[in-house]
């Protein structure tokens, strides 16, 4: 089945982070497993689903394999939900920043979702009987990849803002440049969606879906240049206001590490949602 095509407006907001530059020398348990870092040496994959709710393919291939998967890697599958408007058609989770995510990927069809790791280029899984198939390869190949390093994340939420702080670790000496970038999701969200042969089916959950980044840029804010030594951490923060439609028990964040590949294109490094 082809793919609905979809219109994409490229956005931008301004937030603003802060960043403390530090080496220091891994020690304790923390939540590194007693590996002396205070992160766990751990891959997991950093996930771009792009759909609608108008989308037939997204109801009938697209959300369930993104289900299905959810609930088989857990946290190991740190992936934002972007809803996106189509010809004629309005997605009622539709935000600026998915569609500005959906430019940087160059996204002309859902579903489709892009998934990262470790640096590698992005692979993509699109609407079909094999999407899931394919999207449980792609994850279960980057769960045996070696980190690089990993992310912390923590955040507070009071009097109608968030602020989030992101720890990143090295695990090993490097040169690369990196970028860190974050986005704030909300869960639990209730809405009709489309599906193919079926028609409308009626008050759907939808998961993970983007309601800001809190980075500057939605591909991240980089880090100062220069050699990051294993057990370095590299700490920023991250803050802005909330809707006041958003419901704060069903918010996470979700924190990406990028860098620039093999192929001189942004990847993912690795993720952690909290």
């Amino acid at each position: 089945m082809k793919k609905i095509l979809l219109l994409a407006v490229a956005s931008s907001l301004f937030l603003f982070s802060c960043k403390d530059d530090g080496t220091v020398t891994p020690g304790g348990d923390g939540t590194g497993n007693g590996s002396g870092f205070k992160t766990e040496q751990k891959q997991k994959s950093a996930g771009f689903y792009f759909s609608g709710n108008w989308c037939g393919p997204c109801g009938l291939y697209g959300k369930p394999a993104l289900h299905n998967m959810s609930n088989k890697y857990g946290n190991d599958f740190a992936y934002i939900a972007c809803q996106l408007n189509g010809s004629g058609a309005t997605d009622p989770f539709n935000c600026a920043d998915a569609n500005s995510m959906a430019g940087a990927f160059g996204v002309s069809g859902v579903p489709t979702i892009q998934v990262g790791a470790a640096g590698d280029q992005f692979q993509a899984a699109s609407g079909g009987t094999d999407m899931e198939t394919k999207l449980d390869g792609y994850l279960a190949a980057n769960k045996a990849k070696t980190p690089v390093a990993n992310i912390a994340v923590s955040y507070v939420l009071e009097d109608g803002a968030i602020s989030v702080t992101t720890e990143t670790e090295f695990f090993e000496e490097t040169s690369d440049d990196y970028q860190i970038s974050v986005y704030l999701v909300e869960s639990k969200l209730i809405a009709n969606q489309y599906v193919s042969g079926s028609g409308w089916a009626k008050d759907v959950e939808f998961n993970n879906v983007l309601r800001t980044k809190l980075s500057a840029s939605v591909v991240g804010d980089a880090f100062p240049a220069g050699t990051k030594a294993k057990g370095h951490i590299e700490t920023m923060t991250f803050g802005d206001f909330l809707q006041s439609t958003w419901k704060t028990e069903n918010l996470h964040v979700v924190a990406v590490l990028w860098k620039k590949n093999a192929q001189g294109k942004v990847a993912a490094v690795n993720a952690t949602i909290k």
